[in-house]
């Protein structure tokens, strides 16, 4: 219509088209950003909440994720049910672990040639056969420290740790050296832990 108005009206047709052409075309692509960069915008903004739900989520699942090590927790490594490793000894200890619980039960209670109240006796004075609260620090792939929450006191265990496969099975092994390593007379008193291997 405007272009029959401007051809009827005699004025000169180049130099009006032009003018109703580019007004056209600023009209169509400030349509076009109105639409389409509102609905990018739209689609940004989406992205960017399943984003951050995704991140919350992630975060969420490692709070919770005992694969792996962190503050507060026992080791992965360190999770399991531990036996002394000498079967024949006088000294029988079972320790449970899990992400955060420790669970100490001494066989040798009773017995007549076991001084319990000796200063290297294992996990001496502390509560047995009770889930305690704990967790461990990693120090390197061989030591690290395990620390033992019984009414209120902290307690804590240097240990090593080291661990080889035979056959199919793996085999994990704890020392713990009684009352201290820095403290003598001392004991060490190792613990073994068998993995079957299901790879």
């Amino acid at each position: 219509m405007p272009c029959i108005r401007i051809a009827v009206s005699g004025v000169t047709k180049n130099t009006d088209c032009c003018l109703i052409f580019t007004g056209l075309v600023k009209y169509r692509l400030s349509v076009y950003t109105l639409l389409y960069g509102e609905n990018l915008m739209k689609t940004l903004r989406c992205f960017t909440v399943c984003i951050v739900l995704l991140s919350a989520l992630i975060l969420t699942t490692c709070g919770n994720w005992s694969g792996e090590d962190y503050a507060g927790n026992f080791e992965y490594r360190l999770q399991g049910t531990w036996k002394t490793n000498d079967i024949d000894s006088a000294i029988y200890i079972y320790l449970t672990i899990t992400h955060n619980t420790i669970k100490i039960e001494d066989a040798s209670y009773g017995w007549p040639y076991v001084d319990i109240n000796a200063s290297t006796h294992p996990f001496k004075g502390l509560t047995l056969n009770y889930p305690n609260k704990g967790y461990s620090e990693k120090i390197d792939d061989r030591h690290g420290i395990i620390y033992i929450e019984d009414f209120g006191d902290i307690y804590e265990f240097p240990y090593e740790y080291n661990s080889t496969s035979q056959s199919f099975d793996k085999i994990e092994i704890i020392r713990f050296t009684f009352p201290s390593p820095e403290v003598e007379p001392n004991k060490r008193e190792t613990l073994i832990k068998y993995i079957k291997d299901t790879e």
